[in-house]
C-alpha cells in the first residue's frame, strides 16, 4: 500500500508522540529523530522526511511523484501537500471523476520539496510543484501555488511574501552557519 494512516500512538510508542524509526515503504526514508502525531495520512511512492523534523496532527501528504521535508522542519497541525492536479478540460463530455490515478497523465502530478528549517503553520495548503526554500515561514491557513525563496515568510491565499526571516544577509548566513554547526541542519 502506498497510504499510511498513523492511528494509535500506543501501538508506537509509551510517549506521546510517534517516533519514527527507519521507515521503508517502497521509496519511504525517514529519519529516527522525526516526530509524526496521530491522523497524518502519508499517500505517496516517495517520502523523504529528514533529521528533527515534526509533523503535526492531521496532516495529509498526496503525491504521486515526491515529497521531501528538510531538516529541522516543522509542520503544523491539519496541513495538507498535495502533488496532484486534476484533468478538467481536456476531453469535452469527459467527467472529471472519470480521471483518475489509473488513467491521469502523469505530468499533472510535482513534486513538493520543504526545505531545512522551515515552519508550515497550521492548516496550510502546499501545491505540487512548489518548492519551500531554507528558513522560510508559511502562514497558518495560507495556500502556496509556487515556490517561496529562503527566509521569506509568505501567508494567505495565494501566498505572497510577508517580509524576510532576518533583516539582512549576513544574519542570514550566520543563522545557516550556527544551525549548521549546533545542529547539523
Amino acid at each position: 500500500k502506498l497510504v499510511h494512516v498513523v492511528t494509535s500512538l500506543k501501538a508506537f510508542c509509551k510517549n506521546p508522540f510517534f517516533r519514527l524509526k527507519i521507515l521503508f515503504h517502497g521509496g519511504w526514508r525517514c529519519a529516527s529523530s522525526g516526530r509524526v502525531l496521530r491522523g497524518t495520512v502519508f499517500a505517496t511512492p516517495n517520502l523523504d522526511i529528514h533529521k528533527y523534523v515534526y509533523v503535526g496532527p492531521g496532516c495529509i501528504f498526496s503525491s504521486r511523484v515526491s515529497v521531501r521535508i528538510g531538516a529541522g522542519s516543522m509542520i503544523g497541525p491539519r496541513s495538507m501537500f498535495f502533488g496532484g492536479n486534476h484533468v478538467f478540460d481536456a476531453y469535452p463530455g469527459v467527467p472529471m471523476i472519470a480521471w483518475n490515478d489509473k488513467n491521469k497523465p502523469m505530468e499533472l502530478d510535482s513534486s513538493i520539496v520543504v526545505g531545512r528549517d522551515c515552519w508550515i503553520g497550521a492548516s496550510a495548503i502546499i501545491l505540487g510543484g512548489s518548492i519551500i526554500g531554507d528558513c522560510a515561514v508559511v502562514g497558518a491557513g495560507s495556500v502556496v501555488t509556487k515556490d517561496v525563496p529562503p527566509f521569506c515568510i509568505v501567508a494567505g491565499s495565494p501566498a505572497k511574501i510577508v517580509r524576510m526571516r532576518f533583516s539582512s544577509e549576513i544574519e542570514r548566513e550566520k543563522h545557516l552557519d550556527a544551525i549548521a554547526e549546533n545542529y547539523d541542519i
